[in-house]
């Protein structure tokens, strides 16, 4: 059964920052205020396609 109405985006409204590994380093993530998730995931998504290796069958 589908929805009539979809949900809305989930929009954060608050900031935060993490991945800073107990603060040896700058913070690698931000969440912004107005950003809705599906946003904020899409790129680091493809980032980490980019990164992680081809899966190879027989490997």
């Amino acid at each position: 059964m589908t929805k009539p109405v979809p949900d809305p985006p989930l929009v954060t409204k608050t900031s935060t920052t993490f991945g800073s590994c107990d603060g040896s380093h700058d913070p690698l993530f931000a969440v912004r205020p107005g950003v809705s998730a599906e946003d904020a995931l899409c790129p680091r998504y493809r980032i980490a396609q980019k990164r992680l290796p081809a899966q190879r069958p027989g490997l």
